[in-house]
């Protein structure tokens, strides 16, 4: 039987790390291959310039248009296309033949949407748990007792 290169990707909307997973009771490997992660920055790096003005229908004076967009959310939304290009890329490179997916709920269903269905078919487990800042010995657990429940 053909041994199942098994990936257990940890990621959120700011960082993501994959890690080398052999099953119950053996300790995850970083991959240094897939460790990714973007800056936090302050909106008013973000956006590149003030919002605009308008003039409203009774009286004086303007008032400024609202961003339809959260900037940290599209910044997130971008990540997490990032991880779903380089998750894709690494399946059809062989890296990995089996995914154990770890996410906060937004993240795994922005994941889930924009994966495509040969990738999904990779994913094992799917966990909706925000681990990223979790050591890896306590991950190790955490992962073993959700597989065992």
């Amino acid at each position: 039987m053909k041994h199942r290169k098994q990936w257990l990707l940890v990621a959120d909307g700011k960082q993501a790390q994959a890690y080398h997973y052999e099953g119950p009771h053996s300790l995850p490997q970083a991959d240094p291959t897939f460790a990714l992660a973007h800056d936090d920055p302050r909106s008013r790096e973000i956006w590149s310039d003030k919002p605009g003005r308008m003039q409203p229908s009774a009286g004086t004076g303007t008032a400024a248009f609202t961003p339809r967009t959260d900037a940290h959310e599209l910044e997130e939304t971008r990540f997490l296309d990032q991880v779903a290009e380089r998750l894709t890329a690494a399946l059809e490179a062989g890296l990995c033949d089996a995914v154990i997916l770890v996410a906060p709920p937004k993240a795994l269903g922005h994941l889930r949407k924009i994966l495509p269905a040969a990738a999904q078919k990779a994913i094992t487990h799917q966990i909706d748990k925000d681990l990223t800042n979790v050591p890896v010995q306590k991950l190790a657990k955490l992962i073993d007792d959700h597989l065992a429940a």
